[in-house]
């Protein structure tokens, strides 16, 4: 099967709606992206067209999107593409309206437009079980990392604390420098 993949630039245009299927979460937002380009002859940038698109993220990218964006959000889409086309009723009159989706494979901020720091979200794992004869060795535990400082110790960040965006596997915080 051939999958349109794609990579789309912009903002997010709509609150970020989560719900839970039987199959994990969801969550959905609407991405704006503009083309933009420099006229020589004007010596300026122009605007071009604005396309709209949705965009569906599931499960761990879901819940971060969710934890992550909001309206005005500079983020990075990739993922794959998707067109559907939906029958809508007008009086008496049935117009055929076609959407184009993406259904996400990582969302993140656009950091050409803002900065972010990164925030790794811990999942709980099951342990497997102990072979006989050989000790439980606690994977978090051998992976030596150094402890977490305590937040009231912390020195301030260089960069004032904005409003969350990014996502993929974890959470950021960013300021946008706006466009």
């Amino acid at each position: 099967m051939n999958n349109s993949s794609v990579t789309v630039v912009g903002n997010v245009v709509s609150d970020v709606t989560v719900r839970d299927t039987g199959s994990g979460t969801v969550a959905t937002f609407r991405l704006a992206s503009t083309d933009r380009r420099y006229d020589r002859g004007r010596g300026e940038w122009v605007d071009g067209d604005t396309i709209f698109v949705n965009v569906t993220c599931w499960r761990a990218l879901g819940d971060n999107c969710a934890r992550s964006l909001g309206k005005g959000t500079p983020v990075i889409v990739r993922g794959r593409l998707r067109q559907r086309t939906v029958e809508r009723v007008f009086g008496e009159e049935r117009v055929p309206t076609t959407y184009t989706d993406i259904e996400a494979v990582s969302v993140g901020p656009d950091l050409a437009r803002g900065v972010a720091q990164f925030e790794r979200v811990r999942t709980a794992v099951a342990p497997e079980p102990e072979p006989v004869g050989v000790p439980l060795v606690d994977p978090v535990d051998s992976l030596a990392l150094p402890p977490r400082p305590d937040p009231a110790a912390q020195a301030p960040a260089p960069y004032p604390a904005g409003r969350l965006t990014g996502a993929g596997l974890g959470v950021a915080r960013a300021r946008s420098h706006g466009r």
